[in-house]
């Protein structure tokens, strides 16, 4: 049963990093609209593009991890796999791309998206990664345990 709330504890603070990525992106991707400073062009039209993927791979791993939340429990390595996420919101940012370019999308075809897309989902992958590894979350739930 410990093993249990542990995973459970776990998996509560993996969704409050992700809502927090979450929330992080969709908060950057309206301020690229309203941004007004140095490379102004360029946030105005990448900063959503950037913020697309990177959102996208916190809902997906979320989502992920929802659908069968006991096979998530009891294997979370190797139920997620993060540069598989990665490449899927990639490849699905790309695909409305190539959409708008054959017109089956509305739209304006801009090739330099591909990079946008490419940056923001690896930025999710290389920032998921990172906070994985970190310590201090650990010693969260360590807390949250009532573990010293």
């Amino acid at each position: 049963m410990k093993f249990l709330k542990d995973r459970y504890l776990e998996f509560i603070k993996d969704t409050l990093v992700d809502g927090l990525y979450v929330g992080a992106a969709v908060f950057g991707g309206y301020l690229s609209k309203d941004y007004s400073g140095k490379m102004e062009s360029v946030i105005h039209n990448y900063g959503s593009d950037v913020a697309l993927p990177f959102m996208g791979y916190f809902i997906g791993k979320f989502s992920t991890a929802l659908w069968d939340l006991n096979k998530y429990l009891y294997d979370p390595q190797n139920y997620f796999s993060a540069p598989r996420n990665a490449m899927f919101m990639f490849v699905g940012c790309s695909a409305f791309e190539l959409a708008q370019y054959v017109g089956l999308w509305p739209g304006t075809y801009d090739a330099k998206d591909f990079i946008a897309y490419g940056v923001g989902a690896g930025l999710a992958l290389g920032v998921d990664t990172l906070t994985l590894r970190n310590e201090s979350l650990d010693e969260l739930v360590r807390k949250m345990k009532g573990e010293k």
